[in-house]
């Protein structure tokens, strides 16, 4: 998914911001069958999943990353809470990210976590929604990984 605009808002080691994703900038790496990558992305572009015609952008609001006290080197070392705007319904995030000052005077930011698709709407082949599914199962974690880097 790209960044479609973003600002990022720094005062002493606290961090706010907020970003736009395109949601129609949807790509699958992990086929490598073309025509299953667009049969998976059109599916998940779809009122089935993402309703992208409908909301073509997701909302991330940094509120405030505060620091980890005594984290440790090479572990998060910041607790982000944030708010998402997923289908046009509004849910609360917290989790934890590295950011780092780089050499360059650029601040790097990474985070990987789980989010919980049906929290905004999204239930296609969810078990807690529907029953019997079988192979039409869809788990409904998302694993979000993200690194931005400002200058």
């Amino acid at each position: 998914m790209c960044l479609k605009a973003g600002n990022l808002n720094i005062r002493g080691a606290i961090i706010s911001g907020n970003f736009v994703l395109d949601m129609d900038s949807i790509v699958n790496f992990n086929l490598q069958d073309e025509a299953l990558q667009k049969i998976l992305t059109d599916h998940l572009k779809s009122d089935d999943f993402f309703f992208v015609e409908q909301f073509p952008e997701v909302n991330l609001s940094l509120v405030r990353a505060q620091p980890i006290v005594h984290a440790r080197p090479g572990s998060a070392n910041y607790q982000v809470e944030g708010k998402l705007n997923l289908r046009g319904i509004d849910g609360d995030l917290v989790f934890e990210a590295v950011i780092e000052n780089l050499a360059d005077g650029a601040l790097a930011a990474e985070a990987h976590f789980d989010l919980d698709r049906t929290r905004w709407g999204v239930i296609y082949g969810s078990g807690r929604f529907f029953e019997h599914l079988g192979m039409h199962l869809v788990y409904d974690p998302i694993s979000v990984q993200v690194r931005i880097v400002a200058r």
